[in-house]
C-alpha cells in the first residue's frame, strides 16, 4: 500500500513538473523573462482584491487596467503577457494618482494589489472608491475608449473625477484628474502622477526629460537621455506648470511621502530600478474645481509622441460672433518629424471663416461637417513646435464648447489629440452697428456715399438695386463685431439710430446684396473696408455722409447671402 502511494506521488509530481516545465519553456519561447531587482525580493502574483476595469483592444497599448481607487497597470503588444509598471504580472501594478494635503498623503491601495514595493510611501490614507463606469467608446479618434473613475478624497471634502481614454493605433493614454472642493474652505495641496517603470521587461533603465514650455516631461529609457531614442515610458503633462522626477524608485515614493511637488530632477545617466512622475500644485476655492491632465507613452522605438495643444482667442463669445483658435503640435524628439495633416473638429454649430489661417500654413482646410483638415506636409523641427489660428463664427445658441485638435505624422510618429479642449462660452446676442456701402462701388480711391436718403440711388451691387428704405446703417450686426462672412439687419430709414457723429476714419460693411421683409433690412458682408469721411456727415439722412475707401479689411471667399433670423436685443442708445 505504501509502495502504490508512492508511486501515485511520483506520478503526480512528475506530472506536475512537466507542467510547470512547459508552462515556462511557452512563456520564454513568446517573451523573455523579466529582469526583476533582486533587492525587491521573490515576486508573488496573487489575485488583486481591488476591483478594476480593463481597456482592452488591438493595441499597440492591449490593456490599460484602471483601479478603482485611480491605480494602473500598462501592457504593449511588445512585451507578451509582461506589464510597463512593477510588479510585472500584477493589475493594478504601482502605477496611480496621489494627492498630498494637510500634512495626510492619500494613494490607492497598493497594499490590496496581490503585490506592491510601495513602501517607501510612508503611512498614506486610501482613496475612497465611489464609482467606476465600464469601458465605453469605440477606440477611434471621434470616439476613444473611455473610463470614468470616482474616488472621495476621505472626509476632505474633495471628490476625484479620473477619465483616462485610449485611441487604437496610439502608443499612449491620456489621463485627466478633475478635483473638486465641494468643502467649505479654500483647498491647496500637491497632486502627483507617477509609477514604478518596468521598461521593455526589465526593471533597470535610465532617465530623459523633455520641456514644453511650461510643461515638464519626464520618462524612463534603455539609454541615457533617450540617446539614441530606443525604449521609453513617459508622463507628458498637458496642463502646464508642472514639476517632475525620475529617480531610483523608491526615493520616488519616498518625495511622493514628503508631500513636496516634485524636485524637477533626473538620474538620467544612472542606470537603475528606476522610476518617475510629475506633479502639480493646486489650489481650489470652496465650489470649485481643476483639472490636471497627461499622456503616459509606451514606445519601443523611443519615438517620442507628438503633444497638441489648442487655445481659444477669447473664453467668451457673444451667440453668431467672431472668435478664434491656434493649435500647436510639438516635437520633443532629437530629429525632425513631418506631418502629414493637422485636424480640428469644430463645436456644433461653429464655423470656419474662410481665408483666415495663417501659421504654419495659409491654406483653408478640407472641411467635412465639422472636421477640418489642413493638408501637410508640415516639418516640425527637432525640440521645437509648429503652430496655425484660424478665425471661427460661434454657435448662435448659448452654451459651452469645447473643441479637439490632432494631426497624423509620418514615420511611425504618433500624434497625440488635445480631447475636449480651448472651452468657449457662448452667450446670449446683443447687436453691433455699421454703415454700409455696395460691393461694386468698394474699391480703394474709390468716392462712396455711407449714409443719405439717395444711398440706393448712390451704391450699387452686384445682387441688385437695395430697398429704398435703406439709408445706410445696419443696427444689428452678425457676428457683433461686423466680420466677413457675416450678417446684418436692420430698420428702415432714421430708425436705425446712427451715430450723432462719426470719426475721420471707420471701417464699414460692403454688401453686394441686400433684402427686405416687411419692415426689416437684410444684407450680406463678404468684404469690410476703411473710409475717410468727408465733413458734413449729420444723422439726419437730408445730410449725406461720404468717404474715400482706403484699405480693405477682409474678404470671404463667397458672398454670404443673409437669411431671416431672429433678431438679438440692441444695445440702449
Amino acid at each position: 500500500m505504501k509502495t502504490k502511494t508512492k508511486l501515485i506521488l511520483r506520478a503526480g509530481l512528475a506530472l506536475l513538473a512537466a507542467s510547470i516545465s512547459a508552462t515556462w519553456c511557452l512563456l520564454a519561447a513568446s517573451n523573455a523573462q523579466p529582469i526583476v531587482d533582486p533587492a525587491k525580493g521573490a515576486v508573488t502574483y496573487t489575485p488583486a482584491v481591488t476591483p478594476f476595469m480593463d481597456i482592452a483592444s488591438a493595441g499597440p497599448l492591449t490593456h490599460v487596467w484602471l483601479g478603482n481607487e485611480l491605480s494602473c497597470q500598462v501592457q504593449h503588444v511588445t512585451d507578451g503577457t509582461t506589464h510597463e509598471f512593477y510588479p510585472p504580472g500584477t493589475i493594478p501594478g504601482d502605477c496611480g494618482t496621489f494627492i498630498a494635503m494637510g500634512g495626510t498623503l492619500y494613494a490607492p491601495d497598493f497594499a490590496n494589489h496581490g503585490g506592491t514595493a510601495t513602501g517607501n510611501l510612508g503611512p498614506y490614507t486610501v482613496f475612497t472608491p465611489i464609482s467606476q463606469t465600464p469601458v465605453t467608446g469605440t477606440g477611434t479618434a471621434a470616439d476613444p475608449f473611455q473610463v470614468v473613475t470616482v474616488v472621495d478624497v476621505s472626509t476632505t471634502g474633495l471628490r476625484i473625477q479620473q477619465t483616462d481614454t485610449y485611441i487604437i493605433g496610439n502608443e499612449s493614454y491620456r489621463t485627466d484628474v478633475m478635483i473638486t472642493n465641494n468643502s467649505a474652505s479654500a483647498a491647496s495641496g500637491v497632486l502627483y502622477r507617477a509609477g514604478d517603470a518596468f521598461l521593455g521587461g526589465s526593471d533597470f533603465g535610465f532617465g530623459f526629460t523633455e520641456v514644453f514650455g511650461t510643461r515638464q516631461a519626464v520618462g524612463c529609457s534603455v539609454n541615457p537621455n533617450n540617446i539614441p531614442p530606443d525604449r521609453i515610458e513617459e508622463w507628458v503633462p498637458l496642463t502646464g506648470g508642472n514639476n517632475f522626477y525620475q529617480s531610483f524608485y523608491g526615493s520616488v515614493w519616498s518625495f511622493i511621502g514628503t508631500e513636496a511637488p516634485f524636485p524637477d530632477t533626473c538620474d538620467c545617466a544612472t542606470f537603475q530600478d528606476n522610476g518617475a512622475g510629475i506633479s502639480w500644485n493646486f489650489s481650489i476655492a470652496a465650489g470649485g474645481s481643476a483639472t490636471y491632465s497627461q499622456f503616459t507613452t509606451f514606445s519601443p522605438l523611443g519615438l517620442q509622441a507628438l503633444v497638441t495643444s489648442k487655445t481659444a482667442d477669447s473664453p467668451t463669445s457673444e451667440a453668431g460672433s467672431m472668435n478664434g483658435y491656434t493649435i500647436t503640435i510639438e516635437n520633443g524628439n532629437v530629429n525632425s518629424v513631418t506631418l502629414n495633416s493637422i485636424t480640428d473638429t469644430l463645436p456644433a454649430g461653429f464655423s470656419y471663416v474662410p481665408g483666415s489661417t495663417t501659421g504654419v500654413t495659409t491654406n483653408d482646410p478640407a472641411i467635412s461637417a465639422q472636421m477640418l483638415t489642413w493638408s501637410g506636409p508640415f516639418v516640425v523641427p527637432a525640440n521645437s513646435s509648429v503652430s496655425l489660428h484660424f478665425a471661427v463664427i460661434v454657435a448662435t445658441i448659448p452654451g459651452d464648447y469645447f473643441n479637439e485638435a490632432g494631426g497624423e505624422a509620418a514615420g511611425g510618429y504618433t500624434v497625440t489629440g488635445t480631447g475636449p479642449t480651448a472651452p468657449i462660452t457662448v452667450t446670449p446676442a446683443t447687436c453691433g452697428s455699421a454703415f454700409v456701402i455696395g460691393d461694386l462701388d468698394a474699391v480703394v480711391g474709390n468716392h462712396v456715399t455711407f449714409w443719405g436718403a439717395q444711398w440706393w440711388r448712390e451704391n450699387h451691387l452686384s445682387g441688385g438695386r437695395a430697398p429704398a428704405s435703406f439709408k445706410g446703417f445696419a443696427n444689428c450686426t452678425n457676428p457683433n463685431p461686423p466680420a466677413c462672412g457675416g450678417t446684418w439687419q436692420s430698420d428702415p430709414g432714421n430708425s436705425s439710430h446712427p451715430p450723432d457723429t462719426v470719426p475721420a476714419d471707420i471701417t464699414v460693411i460692403v454688401s453686394s446684396l441686400i433684402t427686405k421683409s416687411g419692415p426689416i433690412e437684410s444684407g450680406d458682408i463678404p468684404m469690410m473696408v476703411t473710409i475717410h469721411t468727408d465733413p458734413g456727415y449729420q444723422p439726419n439722412p437730408g445730410h449725406e455722409g461720404t468717404a474715400t475707401v482706403t484699405a480693405v479689411v477682409c474678404q470671404s471667399a463667397r458672398p454670404h447671402q443673409p437669411a431671416p433670423r431672429a433678431r438679438p436685443a440692441r444695445r440702449p442708445r
